[in-house]
């Protein structure tokens, strides 16, 4: 016992030594203050960008919390590892540390942060109200249906990939990955309302509701992606057959710019390329087209069409007209319409679900 203590004596002396040796050093470095400053100053732009960040309180005490506790371990293993590495030069090496790792650690939960937010410049306002409940009946009970109106936002028995496809304007399944299994499996009602507000402004305020029940974490990323060019059949003809040009003032201003249609057919007035080439996208799952389509016609001015076609998937609730004297799509669309789809590759954005919560219901 008696040898004991002796040694514990010998070891804290020693210890206190050193501790006191290297006080005396640091306290006459000329430049721990202003090493000292850079670190409070850090520290305070640190803070400020927490709060501004942070979705609520509980958002921003996690990142404080997180990053003051990635400084507190980067600092006691950075400090051993330099010291060990460094033994000739332990005061240089110290005098920078605070920095190196306020710097590493600021950037790191930084990039964590983007990743929260990456959405955080294009979310809308709040609805007034939002009701968020969990469906438990499946497709062929209830087809799943996502509805825009004025001042009011309605989502029935749809999976969180899906309010996340159309709050996103997401045509294709490859442009959206990640995510929890239960974004593909458990299905919600959505029942939101802002009274004044047009359709048009709707999707900024969805992705904020996302964020606030959901707490979704999205992250943009380009990818080079399969996508179909839509060209026309026969460059030497100014407008192809089956095109009308046609401007907003000759067409019924009630569907002006608008395609309608059905699982055979589809149809526009006054319809862009540019617009068309998106709906032959959205086409998919009466199609064949599992890709983007890029619009490569050339032709600027807007158009009149119709076309029927035979479609070669099924769609729960609609009824498929199989009339085997109809063409398939890509044979009607060269047919009625002039125009061709031709593979290629392309740059594409795409999203990246990083988080997501199952919602409180209310």
């Amino acid at each position: 016992m008696v040898l004991r203590a002796t040694k514990c004596r010998t070891f804290c002396g020693g210890l206190d030594s050193q501790l006191q040796n290297e006080r005396s050093v640091l306290e006459s470095d000329p430049n721990r203050h202003r090493v000292g400053a850079f670190v409070v100053f850090g520290l305070a732009v640190y803070v400020i960008y927490v709060i501004r960040e942070a979705q609520s309180a509980a958002d921003a005490f996690r990142r404080y919390g997180c990053g003051m506790f990635s400084i507190s371990i980067g600092m006691i293993i950075a400090n051993r590892r330099l010291h060990r590495a460094a033994a000739d030069r332990p005061l240089q090496m110290r005098r920078h540390l605070p920095i190196l790792v306020l710097i590493v650690t600021v950037v790191f939960t930084s990039r964590f942060g983007w990743a929260q937010n990456a959405n955080s410049d294009s979310l809308g306002s709040r609805f007034e109200v939002a009701s968020v409940k969990r469906s438990y009946l499946s497709d062929v009970v209830q087809q799943p249906r996502i509805t825009f109106a004025p001042g009011r936002y309605t989502a029935t028995n749809v999976t969180l990939r899906a309010i996340v496809k159309h709050a996103f304007d997401v045509i294709v399944d490859a442009q959206l990955t990640g995510g929890p299994s239960w974004v593909d499996e458990a299905r919600f009602n959505i029942d939101a309302t802002a009274p004044g507000v047009a359709v048009e402004e709707m999707r900024p305020m969805v992705k904020r509701l996302l964020t606030d029940r959901f707490g979704l974490a999205v992250r943009p990323q380009t990818r080079t992606l399969p996508i179909y060019r839509l060209l026309r059949v026969r460059n030497d003809v100014e407008l192809p057959k089956g095109l009308t040009s046609v401007s907003c003032a000759q067409s019924d201003r009630a569907g002006c710019g608008l395609i309608g249609g059905g699982p055979n057919s589809i149809m526009g007035r006054a319809i862009t390329m540019g617009r068309f080439a998106k709906a032959l996208t959205q086409m998919g799952p009466f199609t064949d087209i599992d890709r983007i389509v890029v619009d490569e016609t050339g032709l600027t001015g807007t158009y009149g069409f119709s076309m029927d076609f035979a479609a070669t998937r099924e769609h729960v609730g609609l009824r498929v007209d199989k009339d085997p004297n109809l063409p398939s799509f890509t044979t009607a669309l060269q047919e009625q319409l002039g125009l061709k789809l031709q593979a290629a590759s392309a740059p594409v954005e795409v999203w990246i679900i990083k988080f997501a919560k199952l919602p409180d219901e209310n």
